[in-house]
């Protein structure tokens, strides 16, 4: 189950102890319910090198829902590629569930056709897009789409009830802690598809990327980093972002243009969401 359901799953998994329970979330301070939760902003990361690679006019939109540090995650991730590939280019980030939002208009009006978009589209909403596309004469042309391979997740949480491993972590845990499982690439609990029309070295590197991720032998978040207004995140080469600093994030990368929302500032729905999100 997702958060929203999290306060009901903690009442029953203290009632049933001997049951065991998991949160889709990333975080829940509760030894009787694990969490687990994918690292989608690795392949939002390899999503940002293409649109920094293919960008004609140095402007890249980016949707997205709700302000929690999920979803500044992969924004901030999607960006440091961006910048990577193309350091003159922006981010324009629209918030769907923001007040007064119209990001169809917005991308439109400033020129902006090259998008990232959900993961994947909602079937009963106006979505103009997901994944990265470029939108241009009210025709989409597919680029990339991040993946969340579930049922990889499902089957490691399985065989680590059955190998027993599952039981064998309640000795590592307190009343104040939580076994939070949280799986990328290297789990192959995430996957990455492009265009074979993109160029062909664009493509050599996506997937040398690709391989770093999946060996362990790169981090994302890691060097210099600095956030919208000048502050710096961290400085130094070897300096990287922990679990901790990417669950608690609340910043945009520098070459982001737009804010994060307040709670007053989303639709109803949307304070719906993150108050239910803040209190659990």
């Amino acid at each position: 189950t997702d958060r929203s359901y999290l306060d009901p799953m903690l009442a029953a998994a203290v009632r049933y102890p001997k049951t065991r329970f998991l949160c889709c979330t990333l975080n829940a301070a509760h030894r009787y319910v694990r969490t687990y939760y994918s690292r989608i902003f690795e392949a939002y990361y390899l999503s940002g090198i293409i649109a920094g690679a293919v960008t004609d006019n140095d402007k890249i939109g980016f949707l997205a829902d709700l302000p929690v540090p999920e979803s500044l995650a992969n924004i901030n991730a999607f960006s440091l590629g961006v910048q990577m590939m193309r350091p003159s280019a922006r981010v324009y980030v629209q918030w769907i569930l923001q007040e007064g939002s119209d990001p169809r208009e917005f991308f439109r009006r400033n020129n902006i056709h090259l998008i990232s978009g959900r993961v994947m589209k909602k079937l009963d909403t106006d979505d103009i897009g997901y994944g990265l596309f470029d939108y241009r004469d009210h025709k989409v042309e597919r680029l990339a789409l991040p993946l969340v391979n579930w049922g990889k997740m499902y089957e490691m949480i399985i065989e680590s009830v059955r190998n027993g491993s599952y039981d064998e972590a309640d000795g590592t845990v307190n009343e104040l802690s939580a076994v939070n499982y949280w799986w990328g690439m290297a789990n192959d609990a995430i996957d990455f598809v492009y265009s074979r029309s993109l160029p062909p070295q664009t493509i050599r590197l996506v997937e040398n990327l690709k391989d770093a991720l999946h060996n362990r032998a790169m981090r994302i978040y890691s060097g210099r980093i600095i956030a919208r207004g000048g502050r710096l995140i961290t400085e130094n080469v070897e300096d990287f972002l922990n679990m901790d600093d990417l669950i608690h994030m609340h910043w945009l990368l520098d070459n982001v243009v737009g804010d994060i929302p307040s709670l007053q500032e989303l639709k109803e729905f949307g304070r719906i969401l993150l108050l239910a999100y803040i209190n659990n």
